[in-house]
């Protein structure tokens, strides 16, 4: 159940979470810093969350199909906690 008392998610959410994405690609963690810098408030930090989540699961979902991408996930968790 989403928490009544959190922000919505904005473009300026949506921005911060395609630099911090930019960043890691180009593996800049200064880049990723600056993004982290901005952040003011836990609902800022939740939604920048979110928000990269959700790219994530689009190119999850573009690269492998829909179908797949939850297979995988859970194929790549249960690597890295074996």
């Amino acid at each position: 159940m989403p928490d009544q008392n959190a922000r919505p998610m904005n473009d300026t959410d949506k921005t911060r979470a395609l630099r911090l994405v930019l960043a890691a690609v180009r593996k800049d963690l200064h880049a990723a810093q600056v993004v982290f810098g901005e952040l003011d408030t836990g609902d800022d930090a939740l939604n920048l969350t979110m928000a990269v989540a959700d790219i994530a699961s689009v190119a999850l979902k573009k690269g492998i199909g829909t179908e797949n991408a939850e297979t995988a996930l859970l194929s790549d968790l249960h690597t890295l906690l074996s």
